[in-house]
């Protein structure tokens, strides 16, 4: 049984430089990621991750998006994740964002230590990919954030 080919027409939400990213067009909550160019060493590093994590019980993924499999495009092969969301909906924007408008850095040590925290309990490696775009801030209410990892995750040694 052949898999139903996916079309993406919209514009691309996120651009690395090994992939690129497109909103799910049968699931608002969730995006596409596509590789651009050859290299596909990023993506295979996340899905060795990705697949570690589900092999253990109770997998916490408040600070990751979930991965949900492969899928076929009119772009391509792609992987699903979710797509962080704040609370009122919105997309999340990534930490650098905050920055590029005047945030200090300083209003963001408890999330960075509440982040740090996550990845050693949880035993996620970040590959050498952390760029300043990879991290989201994910207003939970009002009152309430975290950081969210989106991309430059595995280990890469």
């Amino acid at each position: 049984m052949s898999q139903k080919i996916l079309t993406i027409t919209g514009d691309p939400i996120g651009d690395g430089q090994e992939r690129i990213c497109y909103r799910h067009p049968d699931d608002p909550d969730k995006i596409i990621k596509l590789q651009k160019g050859s290299s596909d060493k990023q993506t295979r590093r996340e899905l060795e991750l990705y697949c570690r994590l589900a092999r253990r019980r109770n997998t916490d993924y408040s600070q990751l998006p979930r991965y949900y499999g492969k899928v076929k495009t009119n772009l391509g092969e792609g992987f699903v994740t979710d797509l962080i969301r704040d609370y009122d909906g919105g997309v999340s924007n990534s930490l650098y964002w905050y920055f590029e408008r005047g945030y200090p850095v300083e209003e963001f040590y408890p999330y960075l230590k509440e982040l740090k925290q996550y990845l050693l309990d949880n035993q996620v490696v970040f590959s050498e990919d952390l760029r300043r775009t990879n991290v989201l801030f994910q207003r939970l209410s009002p009152e309430r954030a975290q950081l969210v990892v989106i991309d430059g995750l595995g280990n890469h040694s």
